[in-house]
Formats: structure tokens, sequence, C-alpha cells
């Protein structure tokens, strides 16, 4: 067996091939561009991809062409560990010299491969399909976030030049509010519309739902309006240019969720199993999906684990992990730090999970007494919904895992015990 190792750089890559002694046979570095990629094939020339073992450290996205070319090479997809860069740092920092270089850390990271081997925790590369839709929910998710960014802003806006208008609607982005700023953005230019234009209007936008009573209420509001002037018009042109973004951004999301919806429809038993759980609405499937490999990974590496450490493992403790919901403690001698939750993992996946058990913990039984259970200690709203989020993690590892949808435990389900009568003496 022999060890490969790469250090990924933006323009260059330096690899390091150590025999089955660890001690360092080649080493390479190579432009990545076709003709270095070249060079490595040449380079690699009498290696059977059969025999090594190769290690690349997950530095941005400069490494996914490199590992797209080893599996064209003909190395199996086991035979290549995506590091955490965090690894190999610790790994390099153990030599007391702290020598830092790029040949030097091609060659760290073979020789971590060689020494710890399946015990290292590595990158699961998902497949294209699923690479595809991780690409579309991740954008469709920073428009969401961005239109909620724009949406503040518009807020903004209309503080002073129309603060009556948000408490018109309960929200401000919806498409009546947004039609009716992009035709009159000021109060002077409502209140001097024509009601039937108004209504009209929020008749089409609304769908049938508001008409003539919003449109009066409206015009009202505009002309008892204590919003101050805009002479020149450059609020008005401000807000319209805003409402004009935020329209355009709500197409793209819907147009994306399309995508997402289309290249997710294989997974339709997963994401009916998923919709089963409390607060897990159509974004988090959405998300899950795209983000996270099978149960059956996170299974496998609990008992990886457990044969080594002759511990009992549960892959849903490895899947709190991979979302960065776990606890992290700093400690040293009698001083132990804050406990806080390592955030490690994708942010996706740990945002709509955080946002399901707020929903879950109000809607969920189950949920409800976790988070009633933390909030009688004294814990933060944040925390509690956390540790629901905990759970609802260990929810979705049975419920895919054993391919059964959620079913809410007897003891939520059965009824209180009734009282003993009162009797008199």
């Amino acid at each position: 067996m022999m060890y490969l190792g790469f250090d990924i750089g933006k323009r260059w890559h330096d690899a390091a091939l150590l025999d089955e002694q660890g001690d360092v046979v080649r080493q390479l570095r190579f432009a990545t561009t076709r003709a270095g990629l070249a060079q490595l094939a040449t380079w690699l020339g009498d290696v059977d991809p059969a025999t090594v073992q190769i290690g690349l450290e997950a530095t941005g996205i400069s490494w996914l062409t490199l590992h797209a070319w080893l599996r064209a090479w003909g190395a199996p997809a086991a035979a290549i560990r995506v590091l955490n860069p965090l690894q190999t740092r610790a790994f390099r920092n153990a030599n007391l010299r702290g020598v830092k270089s790029d040949r030097v850390d091609a060659v760290a990271i073979a020789r971590l491969l060689r020494w710890e081997g399946t015990r290292l925790a590595t990158h699961t590369v998902p497949d294209e399909r699923q690479a595809a839709a991780r690409e579309i929910g991740r954008l469709r998710t920073e428009m969401i976030e961005l239109r909620a960014r724009q949406l503040t802003k518009l807020g903004t806006l209309l503080e002073p030049l129309f603060p009556e208008f948000a408490a018109a609607f309960s929200d401000l982005g919806s498409p009546s509010a947004l039609a009716v700023l992009a035709r009159w953005p000021s109060p002077a230019a409502l209140a001097a519309a024509r009601p039937s234009e108004v209504t009209r209007a929020l008749h089409t936008a609304s769908r049938g739902h508001l008409g003539a009573t919003k449109a009066g209420e409206l015009r009202q509001r505009a002309a008892q309006s204590v919003g101050i002037a805009d002479p020149f018009g450059a609020t008005t042109i401000a807000v319209q240019t805003m409402v004009a973004h935020l329209e355009h951004l709500r197409a793209q999301i819907a147009t994306l969720g399309e995508r997402l919806d289309a290249l997710q429809a294989e997974d339709a038993p997963a994401r009916t199993l998923l919709a089963s759980i409390p607060g897990f609405g159509r974004e988090t499937v959405r998300t899950w999906v795209a983000e996270l490999p099978p149960m059956t990974a996170y299974a496998a590496q609990a008992r990886a684990q457990a044969r080594l450490t002759k511990k009992p493992k549960h892959g849903a403790d490895k899947l709190v992990a991979a979302v960065g919901l776990d606890a992290q403690v700093k400690q040293s001698g009698r001083w132990q730090g804050q406990v806080r939750m390592s955030k490690r993992g994708s942010r996706y996946v740990r945002r709509a999970i955080m946002l399901a058990a707020q929903t879950a913990s109000r809607t969920d039984p189950q949920c409800r007494a976790i988070y009633e259970a933390q909030r009688a200690k004294g814990k933060h709203h944040t925390v509690a919904v956390s540790h629901v989020a905990h759970q609802l993690l260990h929810i979705a590892y049975s419920v895919l895992l054993h391919n059964k949808p959620y079913a809410l435990p007897a003891r939520f389900t059965a009824p209180p015990p009734a009282a003993f009568a009162e009797t008199g003496a």
C-alpha cells in the first residue's frame, strides 16, 4: 500500500507519494490547469490506483477539480479521503520545529493518512445530482436572506416618507403591499390615486382576498400621513427601485425552488418521511436532502469508531456533530469555559433545523416538553430551542434509517390520569 498526499492551492498543488514504510518516494508541484493534470498523470504513470490511499484537504473549492480527476484516473471513491484542514494543521503542528511549506504539508497529509487511516473524519463528497441540488439550494437560501435584508431596508426608507404604510399589512413583503408601493410609492401619490385603481391592484395582487375596504384604509392613511415631504423624489425613486429588486428576487427564488424540486424528484420517499417530523416544512426538507448524505453513512462511522475505542457509539450523535449542534467544552485544570455550540458542518442545515425546532417546540407535545423543561432550568430561549433541535436530529436519523415516519411516543398521546373524586367526611 502507498500513500499519496496533496496540499491544495489555488494555482498550484503539491503532491507527495510515500511507500508502505512511510518514506518519501517522490514529490511534485503541478499547476491547477489541464497541462498540470497531464503532468500529474505522467508522474503517476507506474502507480496502480487500486494500491494507493489518497488524502487531500477540503480547502475552499480548489480541491473539487483534483478530486474529479483522481476518480477519472481510477482511484476508488473509498480510497480518496477529503480531510478537514484543522486535522492536518494539528498534525503538522505536532512537529516542534513548526516547519510550514506546501511540500512539507503534502508529506504531512500522506503520513497522517498512513498513521491514522480510517479513524480520520472525512468530508463526504456528494454525487453529481446532490451536488447540483446543494448548489441551487444554497444559492436560494442566500437569496432568501438577501430579500429579508432588502425588506428591512425598504422599511427604513418608508419610515420617514410614509410611516403609516407598514402597519396596514401583516407583511411588508407581501405581494399586495409591494404592488401598491410599485405604483404609488409616496403618501401624496396614493392619496391622489383613483379608488378603483387601488382596489384593482390589491384584488389582483392578493388573488381576490383584498379589495375596496383595504384600498379605502390605505388612501385614508395616505391622506393623514405625517411623512416628510419628498420634493425631489429621491426617496420615492429609492422605494420603487427597492420594490422592483424585491419582486425580481421573489421570482428568482420561486424558479430556483422549482429547479430544486425537479432535482430531488428521485428523493420523494425520503422527503415524505422527513415531512412527518415536527417542524419540518418544505424548506427544511429541501435543505436536508440537498446537504446531508444517507443516514447509513453516520451509522457506519459510529460502528467504526466503536470498534476502535471499544465504546458504544450512536449514529445520531455523529449526525448531531456533523450539523454542528454538539456541545463544545473548553476546560483546563479548575477553569472551565462556557459550553457553546460547535457550529461545525453546514450552516444551511443548522439554520433550517433551528427554525424547525422553534416551530416544533410550539406544535409537538414531545418537543414542547423538552423546551419547557429547559426553560424551567433557567436556560435561555435559544439554548432551549437547541435542545429541541438536538432531539429533532435524533428523530430524523431514526426515521430515515428505519424507513418509518415519525410517530409521537405513547407517553405523550395517552390521556392524563383521571383525578380522584373528592369525598366528604
